[in-house]
């Protein structure tokens, strides 16, 4: 049983994406190429430089994120809460009694691998816990 492996509070504000912003041919000939079926684009800037992209693929809501020369650094698929890792549940429970889970995405990085990523809602705030199975 592996235990979480980051935990992170994301503060309204902290992050920026504006949506429908300019995007570079090179970033979008690497969307095409690794999601040449997708649905439902919508794109946006991050005050980092990168730029992420919302979409739909077979029926499923997913994200992307690349850098402004088009490099993929990570992808996430919205998943059902029941597909969690149990410990990932333990862990919220114990840290955030009461809390909503908002949404759970499995994400792949270009560095970090693979991992979970649950969005909650406990009170005023919205933490983000991440996992690896």
């Amino acid at each position: 049983m592996k235990k979480y492996i980051l935990f992170i509070f994301i503060a309204l504000g902290s992050f920026s994406i504006v949506k429908g912003g300019t995007v570079n041919e090179a970033v979008k000939q690497a969307f095409e190429k690794k999601f040449s079926n997708a649905k439902k684009v919508d794109w946006g800037n991050e005050k980092e430089g990168n730029f992420e992209v919302s979409f739909e693929l077979n029926k499923i809501n997913m994200s992307a994120k690349f850098s402004k020369n088009g490099e993929w650094i990570q992808t996430a698929s919205e998943i059902s809460i029941t597909i969690l890792p149990d410990i990932s549940i333990i862990d919220i429970d114990r840290k955030y009694s009461g809390c909503k889970i908002l949404s759970a995405y499995i994400v792949e990085h270009s560095s970090k691998g693979m991992f979970y990523k649950v969005l909650l809602k406990a009170g005023n705030k919205k933490p983000e816990m991440f996992y690896d199975e």
